[in-house]
């Protein structure tokens, strides 16, 4: 009966072993599968580097986005470019202010423009107010910004003072001149003015173009004193015989020029030509002592001309009024109420009158007949009867 017990008993200790381990493996299982990972980021300490990294360099180059470039607009237009060659696509490289003085190391035309070569680089000389050649340039106000104008002539100083001494014939009537041919060249681009004036270019190199405009193609050059004849005008520009020039170098026969001045005749047969040189025909002439009212002086060559009312003549044997000349001094008036008058003779209108005493600046004396008279200055002579001298 003991052992019957005991086997009972051990029977259910181990049943009752089986259901805990039974319960314990459940309950392990169940925890094991509802657990949840931990979310975490994936490491790239261990990725390989393929070669693809796309991160930006630490150095960069410049860009060279056009719109850092300079354009026109950041150039102070009161300068003139300097560029690293002769033509307007050179990149500038620096400027010159108005007023320098520079030296021309070499010049070339391009692009029908005029280049000079100078220590810095290139500049356009069509841009340049003054050209003086071998011993330098002035430069004046015009910019690359500006319309290139046509090239204006050297200046020059005005006619020295009339030769009195020379009393003959100035110049021979031989050659006849031409005063310009006529016909049409290039294309009338405005509504002209039929003229048919003879003109003296006045500029250097004056270009011919082929329409009324800077722009427009060049079709030749004329030269300072060339002799040619204004067609017809439109606007600023002439037509000639080979085309369109701008007037602004050309002198009109008869017109007010740029130097003006008045004289008087110095010698007698002084020939009136049809232009300014020898090699035009004689069309009239004056004698010692005529009043002329010079409207413009060219130099030809060595000389220079006067255009008046009737013609051109020779400057040489004119004295202008104002300018020093034969038996200037000072003296002191010796008469009461001298009259002084607007030339050298009393046909003449009275401009004034001097006293007894009165002291003069006598420029210039000539004599017109019997009598001497001193010019005193522009438009103003005096009776020299009447000047004590010394």
């Amino acid at each position: 009966m003991n052992r019957s017990f005991y086997n009972h008993s051990h029977t259910g200790l181990r049943r009752m072993l089986c259901v805990v381990l039974a319960v314990l493996l459940l309950t392990a299982f169940i925890s094991g599968c509802s657990k949840k990972p931990e979310e975490t980021q994936p490491s790239t300490d261990s990725m390989l580097d393929l070669g693809n990294n796309t991160s930006a360099p630490t150095e960069t180059t410049p860009s060279s986005d056009p719109s850092t470039e300079p354009t026109s607009e950041t150039i102070d237009p009161e300068l003139l470019n300097i560029r690293n060659a002769p033509s307007m696509t050179g990149t500038v490289i620096g400027h010159l202010n108005p007023g320098t003085k520079i030296d021309i190391l070499r010049e070339e035309t391009s692009e029908n423009l005029r280049w000079a070569l100078i220590r810095e680089g290139w500049i356009c000389i069509e841009y340049l107010e003054q050209y003086q050649g071998p011993d330098g340039i002035i430069l004046g106000g015009d910019t690359e910004t500006t319309a290139p104008t046509e090239t204006k002539p050297q200046e020059t100083t005005k006619p020295t003072t009339g030769n009195t001494g020379n009393t003959g014939n100035t110049g021979n009537t031989g050659n006849t001149g031409n005063t310009g041919n006529t016909g049409n060249a290039g294309t009338n681009t405005g509504t002209g003015t039929t003229t048919s004036i003879p003109a003296v270019v006045t500029g250097s190199e004056l270009n011919i173009r082929k329409d009324t405009s800077t722009t427009s193609d060049i079709v030749g050059q004329y030269k300072y004193g060339d002799r040619i004849t204004i067609l017809e005008t439109s606007g600023s520009w002439g037509r000639t015989d080979k085309g369109w020039v701008h007037m602004d170098y050309v002198y009109k026969d008869g017109t007010t020029g740029k130097s003006p001045c008045k004289g008087v005749v110095t010698t007698n047969g002084l020939n009136i030509r049809s232009g300014p040189g020898t090699k035009y025909d004689a069309v009239g002439s004056l004698n010692t002592g005529a009043r002329v009212n010079v409207l413009e002086r060219i130099q030809i060559g060595d000389s220079w001309w006067g255009c008046i009312d009737k013609g051109w003549i020779s400057l040489g044997y004119v004295y202008v009024d104002g300018t020093e000349g034969d038996g200037a001094g000072y003296g002191t008036v010796t008469g009461d109420a001298v009259n002084v008058r607007s030339g050298p003779g009393t046909g003449f209108d009275r401009v004034g009158s001097l006293n007894s005493g009165d002291d003069v600046d006598i420029l210039f004396q000539i004599e017109i007949g019997d009598t001497a008279w001193g010019c005193i200055g522009v438009g103003k002579w005096i009776c020299m009867d009447y000047v004590g001298m010394g």
